[in-house]
């Protein structure tokens, strides 16, 4: 089997010839919520209604149902969203870190090309454009010292002042969410709804315990009370960036230019553990140590009213294929913007697109907190198999993810001839995509963003 990035020439070759190019849409809105797992999301199965809002956009356009992210860490997830490269091939790796190839075309400079007006509206310090070093947006606004990220309401503003300057100019808005990441802390009306039947006690100790529980676990478990105290608070956090999604479409049809209808790309950097492998794994809650399905597993939503029906894509793909999707709808298949392929002819007609292997790295630890994270680890999905493989300390994981989607029987004894099949396609995909390392040519302003980022908990 050869790997997906091999693969992705012939296919968007065979589907382009049967694409029609769509006109172009006046406004275009990306939606990035961070920390999202699909399984906590209605919308894909979960038996509380979290995302109301979210559930009803995807009913008016295609919703990928088995998505994942190529790295469960926010910078690097991001970089790969907007550029359709991997993580080693952009070389930004874990959060602080930047590209530095001025090569490296983006979604927004494809936008831009066609005379849109770009922008970055962030939740975080340091995911704006000029940090990451993505290339292609006029205009970026993200929080600063002392508070280095913002609830939506602060991101909301910006956005409404941004649209309001644009009148009958056509535009492409990256805006980014910041819940449900920890802390969790939802808005009043969610953390009643979701989380206040856990909640033992209102002292702000307590309180903490519940919105920051631990990552890293060792010989003591996190107490199930605390467990489901904080993952209704998740929920809650979830509610909070669903009702924040009708504020946002709300503005971008409000501002599209001649009351066009704008597009809506919706997705989250990657999930989160909710402390389902404390004992095993030694990791509560939060991501980027694990490539799970709980951690890597995402929604991804894109609607256009008029111009993209309503579909479930079951086929799992991976959010690399965002910006190749995106210029291959409007464009005709030409040009394929990144390393991932085209979903055009999934968005045009609905139709399930040519299953392919999707792969997921694992970020970089400088001064890992546990000893299983001092070796790289990758992933393979091809369905309905899923194969984790890290360097040293642990043997492969083999899962059957149709008869085991919580991962939790291993079958590397029973399936060595699958186990063979995806590591040899691994060896293969790992060869043909070097690792990318650029260094830092500013290793001061490096190490104060790397302290800003500390101080949300981000990096080691």
């Amino acid at each position: 089997m050869r790997p997906a990035r091999l693969l992705a020439p012939l296919f968007v070759l065979a589907l382009c010839s049967a694409c029609q190019q769509a006109r172009e849409p006046g406004a275009v809105m990306l939606i990035t919520i961070d920390t999202t797992r699909a399984d906590h999301l209605s919308g894909y199965g979960y038996e509380l209604p979290t995302s109301p809002v979210l559930d009803g956009i995807a009913r008016r356009g295609v919703r990928f149902e088995n998505a994942y992210c190529t790295m469960p860490t926010t910078d690097p997830s991001h970089v790969s969203m907007l550029t359709g490269l991997y993580p080693r091939t952009h070389g930004v790796r874990m959060n602080g870190w930047k590209m530095h190839d001025d090569q490296v075309d983006t979604l927004a400079a494809w936008f831009s090309r066609r005379g849109y007006d770009t922008a970055a509206v962030t939740a975080r310090a340091h995911l704006s454009p000029d940090d990451l070093g993505l290339k292609g947006f006029d205009f970026s606004d993200v929080p600063g010292p002392p508070k280095y990220e913002r609830v939506f309401g602060d991101v909301l503003a910006p956005v409404g002042r941004w649209l309001e300057k644009r009148a009958g100019r056509r535009w492409f808005m990256w805006v980014h969410l910041w819940e449900p990441h920890a802390p969790y802390r939802p808005a009043p009306l969610y953390r009643k709804r979701f989380a206040q039947k856990f909640i033992e006690s209102n002292k702000p100790r307590a309180q903490r315990r519940y919105s920051e529980p631990p990552t890293y676990v060792r010989k003591r478990l996190i107490p199930d009370d605390i467990v489901r105290a904080s993952v209704g608070l998740y929920d809650g956090d979830i509610a909070t960036a669903d009702s924040a999604l009708a504020r946002l479409v709300g503005l971008a049809r409000l501002h599209a230019p001649d009351g066009s209808e704008p597009m809506f790309i919706i997705a989250s950097d990657h999930g989160e553990s909710l402390a389902e492998r404390q004992a095993e794994k030694g990791i509560g809650f939060g991501h980027g140590a694990l490539l799970y399905d709980e951690v890597v597993k995402v929604p991804w939503v894109v609607t256009w009213e008029g111009e993209i029906g309503p579909a479930v894509i079951s086929t799992p793909v991976s959010l690399l294929d965002m910006p190749g999707t995106i210029t291959g709808f409007l464009d005709g298949g030409r040009p394929l913007l990144g390393q991932g392929r085209s979903l055009a002819a999934a968005l045009s007609s609905g139709e399930e697109p040519v299953s392919e292997p999707v792969i997921i790295e694992r970020r970089v630890y400088k001064k890992p907190p546990l000893r299983s994270l001092r070796q790289g680890q990758l992933a393979i999905v091809d369905h309905p198999w899923k194969l984790i493989r890290t360097a040293r300390f642990h043997g492969p994981e083999l899962y059957n993810l149709v008869d085991d989607p919580e991962e939790r029987s291993n079958l590397v004894e029973e399936r060595a001839d699958v186990l063979g099949r995806l590591d040899a396609a691994l060896d293969s995909w790992v060869e043909g995509h070097p690792v990318y390392e650029p260094g830092f040519s500013e290793p001061a302003e490096l190490e104060k963003k790397l302290e800003d980022l500390r101080s949300l908990g981000y990096v080691d």
